[in-house]
């Protein structure tokens, strides 16, 4: 059920989240990616489609993207949701063949608990098309670090991020702490393999410890940053432990993206939001405004 204050600061907190959005329609993902790529970066792509837009719609747009990308090559990636492609199989394969002729990445975000099993599913469908492959691991959930042997069987890359939505009949995390801890055992476990894997957070201190555990693995991990969110002390510290610095950028229709009761729990999060709140549609300009070049 609804709480009544869901209802009355979900709206709100989605408009913030147009502070984190590169803008509305691709071309304006385009150029932010085209900037970053400039500097050397690999850059993620992600359409956020409205809750209402249908699988067939959301199919077309992630076409259209991979078409766009293909210029790029290797250097250029394409994050897609399968809640939003109706979990459909068959869509996922027509990326995939897309994706495979061009060498633009197919990286698999992260949705509810129960999307979990169908998105590696698919995922591993994808990367028999013969197209690259990645997948996002929420440190949150407890299945995760099992989930690290089923990527390095399946031959995926993987993106280690906090996670959004609690597991369900599992462990609830509370507070920045205990989430940063998860964060740090997921590392460790994908530190012990060949996964080739990347840091997707902007928390400076948890990232720093991240950096310190990936000096075991046989892949050198990379760094992920959303540029609406800040940038200069998470560069920092990459700069610092020498990894490369990889971008998501996404576009389309502002999402708040995490459980109300996420935001009021998590502090940093929560400044994040109100900050993207007050600068509006120059929040993303800001913030790249810290990139060197």
């Amino acid at each position: 059920m609804t709480r009544p204050v869901d209802r009355l600061l979900t709206p709100i907190l989605r408009r913030a989240g147009r502070a984190y959005l590169a803008g509305s329609e691709r071309p304006s993902a385009l150029a932010v990616a085209g900037r970053l790529l400039a500097l050397g970066s690999m850059v993620s792509i992600a359409y956020w489609n409205a809750p209402v837009e249908p699988p067939a719609a959301v199919l077309a747009e992630n076409a259209a993207a991979l078409d766009a990308l293909a210029a790029w090559g290797r250097r250029a990636r394409l994050a897609i949701k399968v809640p939003a492609l109706g979990r459909d199989c068959g869509a996922v394969r027509e990326l995939a063949s897309r994706a495979a002729e061009s060498g633009v990445r197919l990286d698999f975000d992260a949705h509810a608990p129960a999307d979990a099993d169908v998105t590696l599913e698919l995922a591993g469908a994808a990367r028999a098309q013969g197209a690259r492959v990645a997948v996002a691991l929420p440190a949150r959930w407890a299945r995760s670090l099992d989930d690290v042997a089923r990527a390095a069987d399946g031959d995926l890359g993987v993106r280690v991020v906090k996670g959004q939505w609690p597991e369900e009949g599992g462990r609830h995390l509370v507070g920045d702490r205990e989430l940063r801890a998860a964060y740090l055992r997921l590392v460790e476990r994908l530190s012990g393999t060949d996964v080739p894997f990347a840091l997707a957070t902007h928390d400076p201190v948890l990232l720093g410890r991240a950096l310190e555990l990936t000096g075991r693995s046989s892949a050198p991990a990379a760094v992920e940053l959303l540029p609406g969110l800040p940038l200069r002390r998470p560069l920092a510290v990459s700069a610092r432990a020498g990894a490369r610095v990889d971008f998501y950028v996404p576009y389309g229709s502002p999402s708040l993206g995490y459980p109300v009761s996420s935001v009021l729990s998590r502090p940093r999060l929560a400044a994040a939001f109100g900050q993207g709140l007050l600068r509006g549609s120059r929040n993303q300009s800001i913030q790249l405004g810290e990139l060197p070049g």
